[in-house]
């Protein structure tokens, strides 16, 4: 009959070949950046192979070494464990950044992706989002109503355009759906019942931007002002890139239920560094949207706004329109 001494070394040992097999599926299943193959994925493999070669040590020495008790075996397990966890977060360490994210490397963060119930009570607030920025800001949405509305549109301008003073070459594109589209203001989009008057605010307020931004430039040669803001056909979904041109590139997708407000919202960040072929997604379809072949300036869309709807000129404004998607779906 088996003694409880004997019992609890064969217990720890297996105990540590199952943690030890744990950590190696986890490694191995994370992706390698390929930028990183030369010098991230060398390490990995080799740390992993360090890892076996002592595990393996470990299993042999405890079992052959009769004078090992209870107590010396789990300093053994504790130290393993321990030098197990130091190796994995080496492995990680562009994981690491804050202790927040420690978590994610315990859980495999690739498949985490980061959400929030409500993107009024978030980290992914605007000002946040836009504070974070350092080279580009690209924000979509139906009306973008959250920021023309007359109690933000100056703090939001504020904080817009002090990015072109923290960078020169600052980049910042909007895209709203078209007020001259009448066909859809005539059907349930589910949006709320004050949208389409949301929509025609935003348009005038953007293209007062839009000239602010113009003039700053010719008058201030320390910044470019590149503001951009278009229109287009229909737009489902609200999503803010940020910094698309570095590695630290993200896009904010927040969907759009029936009649919901933008505050109450939930949302998911897609990170370009851990799901890239995603963001491109995303950013691909929508700045397709943004060139000129689907969109118009903002300008155009207010040249319709500033008219009465039923005007001569405005049904001219519709007919060109619908021409354009006509024209657009061939």
């Amino acid at each position: 009959m088996i003694d409880s001494e004997s019992l609890y070394k064969v217990m720890t040992n297996y105990t540590v070949l199952a943690v030890l097999l744990v950590f190696i599926i986890l490694s191995i299943r994370r992706k390698i950046p390929k930028s990183k193959i030369g010098q991230y994925g060398t390490l990995k493999y080799f740390t992993m192979a360090v890892l076996i070669v002592v595990s393996f040590w470990f299993f042999v020495y405890s079992n052959i070494n009769n004078s090992l008790n209870a107590k010396d075996n789990l300093q053994l397990v504790v130290v393993l464990f321990a030098s197990l966890s130091i190796f994995l977060i080496a492995l990680d360490n562009e994981y690491t950044k804050s202790f927040s994210e420690i978590k994610d490397i315990v859980l495999d963060s690739k498949i985490y992706v980061p959400f929030a119930q409500k993107v009024g009570d978030s980290k992914f607030q605007f000002k946040d989002m836009v504070n974070a920025s350092t080279t580009s800001i690209f924000i979509i949405g139906p009306n973008l109503a959250f920021l023309s509305k007359k109690k933000n549109k100056e703090e939001m301008k504020e904080i817009l355009f002090k990015k072109f003073i923290a960078n020169p070459a600052f980049e910042i594109k909007i895209l709203i759906m078209d007020p001259a589209n009448k066909d859809m203001r005539d059907k349930n989009l589910g949006f709320t019942e004050q949208f389409w008057d949301e929509l025609d605010e935003s348009v005038k307020v953007f293209k007062q931007w839009a000239e602010d931004a113009r003039k700053k430039a010719e008058g201030e040669n320390a910044s470019d002002y590149k503001f951009n803001v278009r229109v287009t056909d229909i737009l489902t979904l609200s999503l803010l890139f940020r910094d698309k041109e570095t590695p630290e590139g993200c896009v904010l997708v927040t969907p759009i239920p029936n009649g919901s407000e933008g505050a109450n919202r939930s949302c998911f960040l897609i990170k370009k560094k851990s799901y890239e072929m995603a963001f491109y997604e995303y950013y691909d379809s929508y700045n397709k949207l943004f060139k000129e072949k689907y969109s118009k300036s903002i300008y155009d869309a207010y040249d319709y706004v500033k008219k009465p709807p039923d005007s001569e000129e405005n049904h001219k404004v519709i007919k060109d329109v619908q021409t354009h998607v006509e024209d657009t779906e061939k």
